[in-house]
């Protein structure tokens, strides 16, 4: 593709991200929505000036990752941790079922394939983080008890999917389910996690003690995103979301002096000035928001039983732990959006043939709407709950 025309879409898309997310801001919603709407803005669905491509694919990407390093560099993740397991365990494991067991009855009950019905359960299964917590952020409650377990039941949520990924790449290229294999990614992955946050604090702190005494003082931004590419491509290796490892690195190199005042004001730098509306306004550009006719009806209906099995689930596993209503309501509605495990399941079930076109873009506007509705239900339910 020709740098000229990867200039311009970035151009277009940044202005128009940043001015929709201002109006956005301006009326009280989340900057979220006007990004995404750029996307959808200058995309295939209305004035089509800018289309999907490779170029785009990895700077959003890039995005992504910041964005999860950032919350990773801000989140006091021991102290979310503590206490929390119990709640973030269960609250993933009957969201992401009860998640799942809708969508797979909703798609037979509609007609659709086996394949297709499982396919799209197994991709609502996982929440996006980020999404949620950047609202929280903005509203000014990332430090409360409801968030520390909301970080708690993503990272369980996490691990939930990719063992959910793993039996559903098995069940679609075997036809039945692989137990034995399975257990063995859950092992890795928990290991993946107890060693990187064991002795990763160490070893950054290490690092940032060398980096400080270079004179290029932007060495300071540019070695911790080193780390976070470093760690993220490792946990892709482990099948484990890249996004994952971005978000772990962050968690890591904030147990560093140098977070706070040094790599966090420059990574927001990076990341807010460019990257992550970047990546929410390439969103947008994914879909063709008037393809989906066929599959409406499927769609209106994955919608509505992804919220129900997110927010049911995890308020009954919230109760249980022992939280209040109005609380278990917050995490709840925190567990709606989806994103990047939905999107990486679509992929894979469309590459190996259980899904259709049609059904991948039911997936990605799926994702978007989540995206749109859930900065705008978290406001409402932390202002009035």
């Amino acid at each position: 593709m020709a740098l000229e025309t990867v200039l311009i879409d970035i151009a277009l898309l940044l202005v128009a991200a940043k001015v929709l997310g201002e109006l956005c801001e301006r009326i009280g919603y989340s900057s979220i929505i006007g990004e995404v709407l750029a996307g959808i803005l200058l995309g295939p669905s209305l004035l089509n000036v800018i289309t999907p491509n490779e170029t785009m694919s990895a700077l959003a990407g890039i995005g992504i990752l910041l964005l999860m390093f950032i919350i990773g560099l801000s989140a006091k993740f021991e102290e979310a941790m503590e206490n929390n397991m119990y709640r973030g365990a269960l609250i993933a494991i009957l969201g992401g079922s009860l998640s799942f067991a809708l969508a797979f009855v909703a798609g037979i009950g509609l007609g659709y394939s086996i394949l297709v019905a499982v396919t799209v359960g197994a991709a609502i299964t996982s929440t996006a983080m980020g999404i949620s917590l950047r609202t929280i952020t903005e509203i000014g409650k990332f430090y409360d008890k409801t968030t520390k377990t909301l970080i708690a039941a993503n990272v369980a949520d996490d691990i939930f999917s990719i063992i959910v990924m793993s039996l559903f790449v098995g069940f679609v290229t075997y036809s039945t389910i692989n137990f034995l294999e399975s257990w063995k990614i859950f092992l890795i992955v928990i290991g993946f996690f107890i060693v990187l946050l064991k002795f990763g604090g160490k070893i950054a702190e290490k690092i940032m003690d060398f980096t400080v005494s270079m004179k290029d003082q932007e060495s300071m931004i540019a070695i911790p995103v080193v780390i976070m590419f470093l760690i993220a491509l490792l946990s892709q290796q482990i099948n484990i979301a890249g996004i994952t490892g971005a978000f772990l690195a962050g968690i890591i190199l904030a147990k560093t002096k140098y977070a706070e005042n040094t790599i966090m004001p420059k990574a927001k730098t990076l990341g807010y000035g460019f990257l992550i509306p970047l990546f929410f306004a390439y969103t947008g550009v994914n879909v063709n928001i008037f393809s989906i006719g066929p599959d409406l009806l499927f769609l209106v209906v994955i919608f509505v039983v992804a919220i129900v099995g997110k927010l049911v689930g995890t308020y009954v596993g919230s109760r249980m732990g022992g939280y209040e209503h109005n609380d278990s309501l917050k995490l709840g509605f925190g567990m709606i959006p989806r994103a990047e495990y939905t999107l990486a399941i679509g992929q894979l079930a469309l590459g190996l043939g259980a899904i259709g076109a049609n059904i991948f873009t039911l997936l990605v506007v799926f994702v978007l709407g989540t995206t749109i509705a859930t900065p705008v239900i978290l406001r409402f339910v932390y202002e009035h709950f």
